[in-house]
């Protein structure tokens, strides 16, 4: 996607572009600057100079081919999670299999004596 074909997009969803043509302030990444004393949702920029300011007017058309092919995904996410947890869990249990060597087997394990505190 382009920038002139998201922004009207992003005005449709907007409740403050109220008006046909609405000036759009649009700014790369790297010129954005966060600190930690800033609130949640508050930004700065490290150059002012480096931002463009757009007037874009609402087009109606874009927003209705957007719509058009428009694909919406609802996960199961507790089902990708314990996925995901079960890879990480898998991988450290193999990880922890080869790290162990025959000399750091309990003895219990190899057959030999029962460790102490076992009962009989």
């Amino acid at each position: 996607m382009t920038l002139p074909s998201i922004i009207p997009l992003i005005l449709h969803d907007s409740l403050l572009a109220l008006s046909h043509f609405t000036p759009t302030m649009t700014n790369r990444w790297k010129n954005l600057k966060k600190t930690s004393s800033m609130d949640t949702g508050q930004i700065g920029y490290h150059d002012q100079s480096k931002q463009r300011r757009l007037r874009v007017e609402k087009d109606r058309e874009i927003i209705k081919r957007l719509n058009k092919t428009k694909e919406e995904h609802h996960p199961d996410l507790a089902a990708l999670q314990a996925r995901a947890a079960a890879g990480v869990h898998a991988a450290a249990k193999k990880a922890q299999v080869a790290t162990t060597s025959p000399s750091q087997t309990p003895r219990s394990a190899k057959g030999g004596r029962k460790p102490l505190g076992a009962m009989p």
